[in-house]
This record gives C-alpha cells, structure tokens and sequence, in this order.
C-alpha cells in the first residue's frame, strides 16, 4: 500500500482482479508468453519478472490411484505507471503503488484486459473485483472523526473510543448493489497494530465484485463498479469539509 500524503493526510490503494475459467498447464506457456509480447508492443517502459509455483495434479496417465504430477506454472509479474500486473492461468490483477484516477487507471486495465481475454479466447468471467481501500489521517488534517465521516460509518465507535486497551476498531457491512456485491469496511485502523494507537486513522474499504457473466460485459461491470458503486458510497461517507481539501476517489 502506498505511503499517506503527508500534505493531505489521505492515501488511496486500488486492486483489481479479473478471475476466469483455468487454462490446461499445457498451454499457458505460449499463451503468457504472447500476452506479454503484445503488452510490452504497448507499453515500452514497462518492466517485466516471472514468479514459478508449483501445482499438484492429477496424473490421468498413470495406472494407480490418487497419483500426481507436479507442474510448474509462471506468473508474470509487470509494473508500468505505477501499477504492479500479476498474470496467471485462471486470473488477472492490478494494484496501483501510485493512484491519480479512475480514469487512467481504467484505460490502462481495459488495454490489457483486451489482450489477455482475446490470447486465452475467454468467454466466461468467474468473478470480477474492484477494491479501493481509502486511509485518512486525522493528526495530519487536524479533524476529529465527527467532522470528516458521516454517522453510518462512526456512531458504532462510542463504546471504545477513548479505552487505552483499544488497538483497532473495525466493522463490516455487506450490501447487494444490483448485480454487485458490495463489502464495507470501516473503523480504526491503525497501521501500528498490534502496538498502540499512535495516529487517528481511520479506514473506508469498498470491495465490489460481480460473478458469472459473458467476457464481452467486463468493460462495463469495471466502469459501474466504480461510477455507479464504489465512488456513490464514498461520497456518502465523507463530510464536505474533505471534499473541501480536495480529498476524493
């Protein structure tokens, strides 16, 4: 997760992750190797490692029983503007070091994405994510809680707030968003813990995900997961005076 702006005292980290029916061991050699050959065509700077893992298989060859094979598989790791790319057989992620917006975020997932489901000439989409994990701190802004947050994301932290064994007080809320899922988590964070409280940090995290859907729809469930999800619920969650000191997703 990037560093907090210490001249904002807010920072944002966005993951992506695209799930899909696994391609046979067989073929995922070749195939990530194009992958990458067309992004790399793309993107000059972009700077490239693998990562090898080892799988347990089912032997069909062999005569006896619960015997396996073992297979080496290759992730692709990439990182270009920022961004880290992680390419394997049965998924696809992204996770910013730097974000500056959606936008250009999206442009770029949406470029890769186009080469990866048309190499492994995927149709099916098992699950697309998108996370925001968004970390404010208050000693940074010189705010209270009361001031930034909406009641929906700060009445429950009464009961402990000011408790000396407090450590980390988080809640969760899972709400069903038309076809998404949307998971919220949101408290103290802490980025001490499991010491004590040192800064006033507090934590909104949207998860947004929708399952089970045709590849041609994965441009527009990424667009409304965040335009019509993610971003609607944190400007719900925000007071004015943030939006004042230009904090947004």
């Amino acid at each position: 997760m990037a560093e907090i702006n210490n001249e904002n005292g807010f920072k944002t980290n966005v993951i992506f992750r695209l799930d899909i029916p696994p391609v046979s061991h067989e073929a995922w050699g070749t195939k990530s190797g194009n992958i990458v050959s067309s992004i790399q065509a793309l993107y000059s700077d972009i700077k490239t490692s693998v990562v090898n893992s080892t799988v347990f298989s089912p032997d069909d060859t062999a005569s006896q029983l619960k015997s396996f094979r073992v297979i080496m598989l290759q992730e692709h790791v990439l990182t270009l503007q920022d961004v880290i790319i992680r390419i394997n057989y049965n998924n696809i992620g992204f996770e910013t070091l730097v974000y500056t917006s959606f936008e250009k975020l999206e442009d770029l997932i949406k470029k890769v994405l186009s080469i990866f489901i048309k190499e492994l000439e995927v149709k099916n989409i098992f699950r697309l994510g998108l996370r925001y994990i968004n970390l404010f701190n208050l000693n940074s802004l010189q705010l209270d809680y009361k001031d930034c947050f909406s009641s929906d994301v700060i009445a429950f932290l009464d009961g402990y707030k000011t408790s000396e064994e407090l450590r980390r007080n988080l809640q969760a809320v899972v709400l069903n968003k038309d076809d998404f899922s949307l998971t919220i988590n949101f408290g103290l964070f802490n980025s001490y813990f499991p010491a004590v409280i040192k800064q006033k940090e507090f934590v909104l995290d949207y998860d947004a995900c929708v399952v089970n859907f045709y590849s041609d729809d994965v441009d527009k469930y990424l667009n409304e997961a965040y335009t019509q999800v993610i971003k609607i619920e944190f400007n719900k969650h925000i007071r004015d005076v943030l939006v004042q000191k230009g904090i947004c997703i």
